[in-house]
């Protein structure tokens, strides 16, 4: 199994890209940063009960709407962690799922403290 490599010294989300992404709708940016702020937290108790269940086909299924949510929201690191869940799911890879959830949340508290940092710069 290939995993997707993470770069750590990588930001956790390129803002210059997402604002691009949004034609620098700082608003609509905002708002989609609040849409997420919201729904990780679901989808993560979603995925976690899927793997308290042993459901690899929903471990699958929400690893693969994670990528797609981080991808969309130049969240690259977090994409290629939620990538090796879905991946795990789709191989039905139980010690690989384990590590890649730990690599997710670690990323998730990344990302979290660098929205909290980059905001400012977003509202100016």
């Amino acid at each position: 199994m290939t995993r997707p490599e993470i770069h750590p010294q990588a930001p956790a989300i390129d803002f210059s890209d997402l604002l691009a992404r949004v034609e620098n709708d700082r608003e609509l940016l905002l708002d989609l940063i609040a849409m997420f702020r919201e729904e990780f937290p679901r989808q993560r108790q979603v995925l976690q009960a899927a793997v308290d269940a042993e459901d690899m086909k929903q471990v699958y299924a929400t690893g693969h709407a994670l990528k797609g949510i981080f991808a969309n929201l130049a969240m690259t690191r977090a994409a290629k962690a939620a990538a090796r869940i879905e991946q795990a799911g789709r191989e039905q890879d139980a010690a690989e799922l384990k590590a890649a959830l730990i690599t997710l949340d670690q990323e998730a508290i990344s990302l979290f403290a660098e929205l909290d940092r980059g905001l400012p710069d977003v509202q100016a």
